[in-house]
């Protein structure tokens, strides 16, 4: 069987009734796979559209109606059960179906760094928070060291990463963010599954790539809640002066009209804004402005 370029998802466990119900799964809009797969195919509805395109090419011909062009564009869904894992393929433009809120954001990532190690790198996306925010994204020709990619661990969020896999079963590359995307043998669809499930779920990654994740972004309201009580204590006893950074809640983007940020002398003629303040930096400040009699 010819290989075939795959975009795996795999949906967080309580999220897969609202999956099939916003997505109007039942036994007359799907299609079962057959054993041993577990599973079933949804079809899209196809639309036929004309192409944007077509009527600026139209406004400069003779004919301002004589070309005629129509696009379509197929799409389905793939949803497979591996024991309590639920995986859900894309086809055509079908990832547009899927909700943010139903994916594990992190797991083709996560199956990437268990399975490429870092020399064998070949492609990187990176976001920089600190400062103006900003995307980057190096391939190298070749499977490369991380060092020769311009990546600093304690400065930016790593998206996603692709390379050479040290699993056979995973093809010759791969690349992962949210998604896992492989080009394997469509016969080997529940080893890939299976063997993706058991990477996501490990943390060997952590002794081959020491340097990721010391900058994470957190979700989880009990640890936000945990982090807020320490932040207040440090902030009291003193601590927080020394040790600690606060950055705007979000990112500076050019095209973003509304911009967090901090500010400096709200009152003043010119305030000054950063996406970053020292603990330190801000009562010094407040000192100083207080010596001036502001208010």
């Amino acid at each position: 069987m010819a290989k075939l370029p795959l975009s795996i998802y795999l949906l967080k466990q309580d999220r897969v009734s609202a999956f099939e119900k916003d997505l109007h799964v039942n036994a007359q809009t799907v299609l079962p796979l057959a054993p041993p797969l577990d599973g079933y195919v949804l079809s899209l509805p196809v639309n036929q559209i004309v192409p944007r395109w077509v009527g600026v090419l139209n406004s400069v011909l003779q004919n301002p109606t004589a070309l005629t062009l129509t696009g379509v564009s197929p799409a389905a869904l793939m949803l497979v059960r591996r024991g309590p894992e639920t995986f859900v393929l894309t086809f055509g433009h079908a990832w547009m179906k899927l909700d943010d809120d139903w994916k594990e954001k992190d797991f083709g990532r996560r199956v990437a760094l268990n399975s490429i190690r870092p020399d064998k790198l070949v492609e990187i996306e990176i976001e920089q928070i600190f400062a103006k925010w900003h995307v980057s994204r190096e391939r190298a020709p070749r499977a490369s060291g991380v060092d020769e990619f311009g990546v600093e661990f304690d400065r930016d969020l790593v998206a996603s990463v692709g390379g050479v896999p040290s699993y056979k079963i995973l093809g010759k590359k791969l690349r992962g963010g949210t998604s896992l995307r492989v080009d394997v043998e469509f016969s080997t669809l529940g080893d890939v599954l299976d063997r993706s499930s058991q990477l996501f779920k490990s943390t060997t990654y952590r002794k081959y790539w020491p340097d990721i994740d010391n900058l994470s972004v957190v979700a989880d309201q009990f640890v936000i809640d945990k982090l807020e009580e320490r932040f207040d204590e440090e902030l009291g006893d003193g601590t927080a002066e020394k040790k600690l950074v606060m950055f705007a809640p979000t990112y500076l983007r050019e095209e973003v009209d509304a911009i967090d940020s901090y500010v400096f002398g709200r009152m003043t003629k010119a305030p000054v804004t950063i996406p970053y303040l020292f603990i330190q930096s801000w009562l010094s400040y407040l000192d100083a402005y207080s010596d001036e009699g502001g208010q």
